[in-house]
């Protein structure tokens, strides 16, 4: 597997480290045009919750809290204060006030992770669905936010039934013995943010490669989504970079992409003599030469997940 330290920009939003145990390189994706640096703004903080177990959901929770809702900061697991008995339906909750200034721009909410099932709802409309507790979304509510307060509400249902992966094992029902290896991780579990860009984001990258004896050859598949409502045409330029920071290849092409589509052009480097890294050979830590951190920045209209 090829590592990465991928760049389109200044303003980072991830870090992994990553081991390998084969060639070791960075592969950096570069977009133009720059229309505007994409932001994010952090929503973790200002939640409240309830956790409604069985109960239906109250169409008044759309506009306010219920009686009783506590203050939380996520990411948060319920089970972990109320044991993983507590399973059922929490509800999340907070105010986003958004500035004039992005109103118009394209705007995303992000999850890193909602366990299991999500429901969300901005301004009382439901903006988006997603099933699987440890998958990152992201949900267009570029129509639905407006200048000043807005209400977001998550609905996480962590419930094991037979049409989800837990639930598997609830066939087993009538034999009187139901056990599954599965904590009930019911919650917001990873970080929120709020996604503002324009003009094009890089989606994500996927990274393949053919080793050889002293060369290999890594195609690199950029997701490039044009979020315009005109045509554009990007210049999409991918290099390579050794663990030591000299650029050994380089590959460039124009992709032109329709208003509001998107297009996932290939671009294929060779490298002469890659460094290997071999399980058994050492620990892949920051300091290991054959060792990389992956990154991603966020900039210029163009987003790395």
């Amino acid at each position: 597997m090829i590592s990465g330290r991928i760049r389109t920009g200044l303003q980072r939003i991830g870090q992994w480290g990553v081991g390998f145990a084969s060639a070791v390189l960075m592969l950096v994706p570069l977009l133009v045009p720059t229309p505007a640096a994409a932001e994010r703004i952090d929503l973790d903080a200002g939640w409240s919750f309830w956790l409604a177990k069985d109960a239906p959901a109250d169409p008044a929770w759309l506009k306010s809290d219920p009686a009783g809702a506590e203050s939380v900061v996520v990411p948060h697991s319920w089970p972990l204060s109320r044991g993983a008995g507590a399973e059922g339906v929490g509800w999340y909750a907070r105010t986003l006030v958004v500035p004039e200034a992005i109103v118009g721009k394209h705007l995303e909410l992000h999850f890193d992770a909602v366990f299991y099932a999500a429901r969300v709802w901005v301004n009382g409309t439901l903006v988006g669905t997603h099933e699987g507790g440890h998958t990152a979304f992201d949900l267009d509510v570029s129509k639905v936010l407006k200048p000043g307060a807005n209400r977001i509400v998550v609905s996480a249902d962590d419930r094991p039934g037979f049409a989800t992966i837990p639930g598997y094992a609830m066939r087993l029902q009538g034999s009187g013995n139901v056990w599954y290896d599965w904590w009930h991780s019911g919650g917001i579990t990873r970080d929120v943010s709020l996604r503002i860009a324009e003009g094009g984001l890089i989606r994500c990258q996927r990274i393949r490669q053919v080793l050889r004896a002293d060369s290999a050859t890594v195609t690199s598949g950029v997701a490039i989504e044009n979020i315009d409502a005109k045509p554009h045409t990007y210049g999409l330029t991918t290099i390579a970079i050794d663990p030591d920071g000299r650029e050994v290849a380089r590959a460039s092409k124009s992709v032109t992409v329709a208003a509001s589509s998107a297009a996932a052009p290939d671009a294929a480097l060779t490298i002469a003599k890659p460094q290997r890294w071999q399980i058994g050979a050492g620990s892949c830590t920051g300091s290991s030469p054959n060792c990389a951190t992956r990154r991603a920045w966020c900039s210029t209209g163009a987003r790395i997940r």
